[in-house]
């Protein structure tokens, strides 16, 4: 629509691109700012298991606990993953934006 009334198909796929960078950025800080306090949560207060899985555990010589880490390059990476798949996505519609025809678009 925006390319029917004017707007250079440049000018669309930067700002589809920016607004996916956005997107992408608040979630990748989203996920961070509740994962932190989670996961050091779960640090000071491990999941414990019971019953058939705590038999199973012990079978295998570990503790029926699932400990946390609190490392922060877990953090890192994760966020950079999540940031490198999102901006990798975002490129699909930017494509499909630079190839569109705005008569065919409208028609649809």
């Amino acid at each position: 629509m925006l390319v029917a009334v004017g707007l250079k198909k440049r000018k669309l796929a930067w700002m589809l691109a920016i607004e996916s960078l956005l997107v992408t950025l608040t979630g990748c800080a989203m996920g961070m700012l509740t994962g932190i306090p989670l996961a050091y949560y779960l640090k000071s207060h491990p999941i414990r298991f019971s019953g058939e899985f705590a038999e199973v555990y012990e079978r295998f010589g570990f503790e029926a606990v699932m400990p946390a880490s609190t490392d922060p390059k877990i953090f890192i990476n994760q966020g950079i993953i999540v940031l490198v798949i999102g901006l990798a996505l975002s490129a699909f519609p930017i494509v499909k934006a630079l190839k569109l025809d705005p008569v065919k678009a409208m028609r649809k």
